[in-house]
């Protein structure tokens, strides 16, 4: 709903930039229903796009300074105040200069901007020019070579369950103080991210049971808003029992014990299987007949729902991420898209909090406690 709004706005936007005759046809197109309303904000963002490039080159704009920006700017555009973008730039210890392929130079100040403008908003690559003043090719050298330097030095903290910054001990206490009747620190929950329709390997990457093409991943979610283990890519077609299986994450929770020996868990869906450290619910069959097993689902469903806010999160301030149409299976560099968007969606967490941390009234590891 969130986006559908956002697009509905866009859209009168972008109508009173264009000409009569255009203006008309895409009326005509709105109040046909023959396109859905993100389908015709894709045409005409690609149309509106194209016609300012034509009449303002890339040289017409001014280059990047932080200084141009003002901190409600720079939260709206980024998702960051000014001063916590060059702290973030800092903290990501990036070289103090990048060279691309084609010659060109930017900063990690500017480099790491133009990498949240890419994965804040869905547009195109055009649409970066006025904030950077680059063409489209630099944007693209620039956002790729920032992309996989980034996931390079910190892909580790997407990859594993027990982590410097993190206290099992307070997880399971927040999760309790809920009423959860059982003891876990995280949510394990597979979700599908759909992507372009795949000119190869349709079948693979089809899911049958969302009715979509897409690329699946895994997260484990904590009580204070992080991710701390993400695995994916993975074909659309697999199952979520698969993905566990090669994640590895099964193995270290099966090493994972509390300081009194007590083996730690996590809650699972009933698409994961059944081990030791693994909770899930009681099948409705089975719940319909227990009173105590129904009291335990009736327990476990809104927490394990709150975790979903975590999930929404990423979708709301990364939302390239949700904007299937340019998300094209061997053109871009999907897998890294969706794991950097994490990864900075929990520096969004580390600094302003999140709704998931505030449900359980935790406070999350500050920028430098996280990003070790």
């Amino acid at each position: 709903m969130l986006f559908t709004i956002n697009a509905e706005l866009f859209i009168f936007v972008l109508f009173s930039v264009m000409s009569a005759d255009v203006y008309n046809y895409f009326v005509t197109l709105s109040l046909s229903n023959l396109v859905t309303t993100d389908k015709l904000l894709m045409l005409m963002t690609a149309y509106t796009a194209d016609h300012l490039l034509q009449e303002k080159p890339h040289e017409h704009f001014a280059h990047f300074e932080i200084d141009n920006f003002n901190n409600a700017q720079c939260k709206t555009l980024f998702r960051f105040e000014k001063d916590a973008l060059i702290e973030l730039s800092e903290m990501l210890a990036l070289p103090q200069e990048y060279v691309g392929q084609n010659g060109i130079v930017w900063t990690p100040l500017e480099g790491t901007c133009m990498l949240l403008r890419r994965l804040c908003y869905p547009g195109w690559l055009v649409d970066l020019q006025p904030y950077f003043g680059h063409s489209v090719e630099d944007c693209s050298i620039i956002v790729n070579n920032m992309l996989a330097d980034v996931h390079h030095r910190f892909s580790h903290l997407l990859s594993s369950v027990d982590q410097p910054w993190m206290n099992h001990g307070a997880y399971c206490a927040a999760v309790v103080q809920k009423g959860a009747p059982v003891n876990v620190f995280g949510f394990v929950d597979g979700t599908l991210r759909q992507i372009c329709h795949p000119g190869e390997k349709q079948k693979e990457m089809f899911s049958g049971h969302k009715r979509r093409h897409g690329l699946k991943f895994q997260h484990v979610m904590l009580p204070n808003g992080l991710v701390c283990h993400s695995f994916g890519p993975y074909p659309g077609s697999r199952y979520d029992s698969s993905m566990y299986g090669v994640s590895n994450v099964d193995a270290q929770l099966s090493q994972l014990v509390a300081s009194d020996g007590r083996q730690l868990a996590i809650y699972r869906d009933a698409a994961y299987p059944l081990q030791p450290w693994l909770f899930a619910p009681f099948p409705e069959h089975a719940a319909s007949f227990d009173a105590e097993k129904a009291q335990f689902n009736a327990s476990m469903s809104p927490i394990h729902s709150a975790m979903e806010w975590g999930f929404a999160k990423l979708m709301t301030y990364f939302a390239f991420t949700n904007f299937y149409s340019n998300l094209k299976l061997h053109l871009q560099p999907l897998g890294q898209y969706f794991q950097v968007a994490t990864l900075l969606a929990n520096c969004h967490t580390c600094y302003y909090g999140s709704q998931v941390a505030s449900y359980f009234a935790l406070t999350p590891p500050t920028i430098d406690e996280y990003l070790v």
